[in-house]
């Protein structure tokens, strides 16, 4: 109030231009930040690998995937600040934003690439793989542990199966389930090897035990075979 009466005496009938001038300076910073933020652009939000669920996947290198020793779901997308239906289709609620779906990738590492341009691949991958994700230019692979198994979805599928949830998590299911087979016999043999190692090594004889091989000798002598009986003579020659 003491300001605005101030103003009052200053300026008489023009106090209320500048006080909507005050307003202006005041209010103008604020407003442009909102309209230059993300979400009011809208354009940022609707990139290709920032929508959904991969909004939070990290890009990461082939040596960190596979030091993790887990399946791989790995979505691969090419960034031209739009979107695109296969984008869209892919990333969210009609796939890999459906429940099932997300139930499903539990105990799979998740993580995307941007194939948009050598500077946006991690370095590690092979040459041979990045080419082959880069013809897809949109899709969702299922991998194993070892990155050898690669099984591709995607929303228009020629070379690839139909990104289809129910396909995908009965793919995941199969691939969750080879890998917990293939983990338990790791484990298996692990534990053998470790039981042969603890096991007491013995070289030679043992000592206080006859081996069952060998000949005993009782200090008398051997016995000897009987004569075999001569053979009777022929007739003389006359």
């Amino acid at each position: 109030m003491a300001v605005k009466s101030v103003l009052a005496v200053r300026t008489g009938s023009r106090e209320p231009i500048m006080l909507k001038s005050i307003t202006l300076h005041i209010a103008m910073p604020c407003l442009l930040a909102v309209l230059l933020s993300p979400q009011a652009r809208g354009a940022a939000t609707d990139e290709p690998g920032t929508t959904g669920a991969v909004a939070k996947w990290m890009s990461q290198e082939m040596d960190n995937v596979k030091s993790i020793g887990m399946p791989v779901c790995l979505y691969v997308y090419t960034n031209f600040k739009k979107a695109t239906p296969d984008s869209t289709f892919l990333e969210g609620k009609d796939f890999l934003e459906d429940p099932e779906v997300q139930k499903a990738l539990k105990g799979f590492h998740c993580i995307k690439m941007d194939v948009t341009r050598s500077t946006t691949i991690p370095k590690t991958w092979p040459r041979d793989m990045v080419e082959k994700f880069k013809q897809q230019k949109y899709a969702v692979i299922l991998m194993d542990s070892s990155l050898q198994t690669q099984i591709i979805f995607k929303k228009k599928a020629f070379d690839a199966m139909e990104a289809d949830p129910k396909a995908f998590i009965a793919t995941a299911d199969k691939i969750r389930k080879q890998e917990e087979k293939k983990k338990a016999a790791e484990k298996k043999e692990e534990k053998e090897k470790e039981v042969a190692e603890a096991a007491p090594k013995t070289v030679g004889k043992v000592p206080g035990l006859a081996d069952p091989n060998e000949k005993k000798d009782d200090g008398k002598p051997a016995k000897k075979d009987p004569p075999k009986p001569a053979k009777p003579a022929g007739p003389a020659d006359e």
